[in-house]
């Protein structure tokens, strides 16, 4: 839908990759921004700097593709998270839940992210015994949950999708050296 939109830009390769591209960038800051928040800055910088010359970052940022977006997302996420665990506001929370919503209609892989975030704040208020934050972590799930539902049947559709043309994966792998 994002790259649709920004169709009306023009459907030059050049205007197609370049979402990604910022996209790219965007991931680099938000990662220095997350890890700023959690380890520092120095540490943040290198983790900033080993990202932007990743050659793996660069294939996916020059690519049409979604990559990009979603870690620039579960990056913006986790900071989010991190944000709402610290301050415990509930705009906060409510500006993860949006987030995390936002990355899971990038991509489904999204869903392990989410899934060891919530993992994560969940051992968070029990190990701290900060049982009033379990509102707004309530407030986050509510939110992700109704934004992600009108998605769900398209999501089911796709996966039964993936498991009709499953023999298509075990038809072109390269078999073991073992098997040759």
């Amino acid at each position: 839908v994002l790259l649709h939109g920004w169709l009306a830009l023009g459907d030059g390769e050049y205007v197609v990759r370049f979402l990604s591209v910022i996209s790219g960038m965007a991931g680099v800051a938000l990662l220095y921004a997350l890890a700023r928040r959690v380890v520092g800055d120095r540490t943040a910088l290198l983790a900033a700097l080993l990202l932007a010359v990743s050659p793996i970052h660069i294939w996916h940022s020059q690519d049409a593709r979604m990559y990009t977006l979603l870690f620039a997302l579960a990056a913006l996420s986790s900071y989010l998270l991190i944000r709402a665990l610290a301050h415990s506001h509930l705009l906060a929370w409510l500006a993860y839940g949006v987030a995390a919503a936002a990355a899971l209609y990038t991509h489904n892989t999204a869903l392990f992210t989410v899934a060891a975030q919530m993992a994560f704040a969940a051992f968070y208020v029990a190990v701290r015994r900060r049982w009033s934050m379990v509102g707004g972590m309530g407030l986050s799930v509510a939110v992700l949950g109704a934004l992600y539902v009108p998605w769900l049947p398209a999501a089911t559709s796709q996966a039964t999708h993936l498991q009709q043309y499953f023999w298509i994966c075990l038809l072109y792998t390269s078999p073991s050296p073992r098997d040759r």
